[in-house]
């Protein structure tokens, strides 16, 4: 014995309900876009001052990058990419990190299998 389910019919939204949907969900929509702004400007202000040099960045705002955008320069990250200690650092931690991660997953997945055959 087959049951047919009844089709039923697509009901439209008429353009007034579209209308009206979008003006109560254009305020909330505007208002998180600029509370996800907001809660941007603290990163974005970390990265510009990332490019001031020390002396500028510990006497002028971040802000002053938009008046006076020579002040902005990659030369910090030109220092740091360059310095022998820190690569040796990053390689470092990378091998503690992988190594780490499947020292996990192969004690991880040798646990499941034991638990897999267990009554």
């Amino acid at each position: 014995m087959t049951t047919v389910a009844a089709e039923l019919p697509v009901q439209r939204e008429s353009v007034a309900a579209r209308i009206g949907r979008l003006a109560v969900k254009g305020p909330v929509n505007i208002v998180l876009a600029g509370i996800g702004l907001l809660w941007l400007v603290p990163t974005i202000g970390l990265f510009l001052t990332s490019l001031m040099p020390a002396s500028v960045s510990g006497t002028e705002g971040w802000w002053k990058v938009f008046s006076h955008p020579s002040l902005a320069t990659f030369h910090n990250y030109s220092t740091l990419l360059h310095d022998n200690g820190l690569i040796s650092a990053l390689k470092t931690t990378a091998i503690i990190a992988v190594g780490n991660t499947l020292l996990v997953i192969v004690i991880g997945a040798m646990a499941g299998y034991a638990l897999a055959w267990l009554d």
